[in-house]
């Protein structure tokens, strides 16, 4: 008998042959969200997140633009386990710190929830300008990276 099926594996059926391919990476601005292998990567190297962390990115990612309250994040990072709504926003803190300058990508609204929205390349350009006002070189890097 096969193992179980993990979220990050879809199951496809052929005349009662079971394959499993592995969910798609997601792209993220700078970020590399590896949902089959539970890796975020910034740049090709790897940020370090708790298990729990990358779950709620996850369930950020995926409700891109859209508000997670409180219930769906519980449901879809913790698997339904109850927890705090003190650990939910220690947890979202741990993202966004792991997001570094990307930190305003993620809000909070009361009574309403998270949200993750990346700016349009209007707002790339203004960081754009603004990193490579920086004078340095990982500014200039990263300036280019916005004008690209």
């Amino acid at each position: 008998m096969s193992p179980p099926l993990t979220r990050a594996q879809k199951t496809i059926t052929f005349d009662r042959v079971n394959v499993r391919t592995p969910a798609k990476p997601i792209s993220v601005g700078p970020f590399f969200l590896d949902v089959a292998n539970h890796r975020l990567l910034r740049d090709g190297l790897e940020v370090k997140l708790r298990p729990q962390a990358f779950q709620a990115f996850r369930v950020l990612v995926e409700n891109t633009g859209n508000e997670v309250d409180y219930y769906l994040m519980i449901q879809e990072a913790w698997g339904g386990t109850y927890v705090s709504g003190h650990t939910v926003e220690v947890t979202v803190a741990e993202v966004k710190k792991a997001l570094g300058e990307h930190a305003f990508w993620i809000t909070r609204r009361p009574k309403l929830g998270y949200r993750l929205e990346i700016p349009g390349s209007d707002e790339l350009i203004r960081s754009g300008w603004h990193f490579l006002g920086q004078r340095t070189r990982s500014g200039f890097e990263r300036a280019l990276a916005c004008f690209q």
